[in-house]
């Protein structure tokens, strides 16, 4: 299954999945600023989990209304986190397209949908 376009020749960070704009868009793992988005991303998204999680072990919830309220606000920053990074992909996206004017999608690169192996 190919998940991330990896070609240092292209200049674009985020780059759609396909020449058909609705599947979707990923990094360009060749691309410094590229890696280094992935990693924020996926930091921002793990480490609210992981403190919640550790300070409800470590210290406990007293009462079960505390722990669903906690519950209830992480809900509501994944689903606001996730909604904020599709549309912030997307608009990035277009804004590299427009600056790439000749690049639509990877097919018309020498890139690899594949697992960020640089060639």
């Amino acid at each position: 299954m190919k998940l991330l376009y990896s070609n240092k020749d292209d200049p674009r960070i985020f780059v759609y999945k396909t020449e058909n704009k609705s599947y979707g868009v990923t990094f360009n793992c060749a691309h410094r600023k590229g890696r280094i988005l992935m990693v924020g991303v996926l930091v921002l998204g793990i480490v609210p989990g992981l403190c919640f999680t550790l300070m409800s072990c470590a210290r406990g919830f007293k009462s079960p209304c505390s722990l669903a309220v906690a519950s209830i606000l992480l809900t509501v920053y994944y689903v606001c986190f996730s909604i904020g990074s599709v549309i912030w992909g997307f608009r990035s996206a277009a804004r590299d397209l427009q600056r790439h004017p000749g690049l639509n999608g990877p097919r018309n690169t020498k890139g690899d949908m594949g697992l960020c192996k640089e060639k």
